[in-house]
């Protein structure tokens, strides 16, 4: 187990870290273009200050809060860290085997699967190597 998540009702781990990282990516790609979308309305005048500025903040934080996560998660992912271990003793650190030393993209594919077509798509059947093992 990674850690529990009340934002999802569950608990991240192992067999379910692609899932919840793509979450995260289409959080912030779906605030930003609705963001993008009413702000738009806005500059062309459709739509007045007083119609859309609560949806606008609203998107704005949500998106900017949620891309903070997806930054925070993106470089556990890039070093193969698990919130725990990103949060733990330093000591505990060190005995720690990692995978880092077999590069980024490496780390990626052990997590999004070897097949980059398909990191982007929520699948379970791309699953040849086994996530966060030595």
């Amino acid at each position: 187990m990674d850690h529990h998540c009340p934002w999802i009702g569950g608990c991240v781990g192992r067999h379910n870290y692609k899932f919840f990282y793509l979450v995260l990516v289409y959080t912030v790609l779906l605030d930003f273009a609705a963001f993008v979308f009413f702000f738009i309305l806005f500059w062309t005048g459709v739509l007045r200050w007083g119609q859309v500025h609560s949806l606008i903040l609203l998107c704005g934080s949500v998106a900017f809060s949620v891309f903070i996560l997806l930054a925070f998660h993106t470089h556990l992912l890039l070093f193969n860290q698990t919130t725990i271990e990103f949060f733990s003793n330093p000591e505990f650190k060190t005995k720690l085997p990692t995978l880092s030393k077999r590069g980024m993209i490496r780390n990626i594919e052990n997590v999004l699967g070897e097949k980059k077509i398909f990191w982007l798509v929520p699948d379970v059947f791309d699953r040849s190597t086994p996530v966060f093992t030595v």
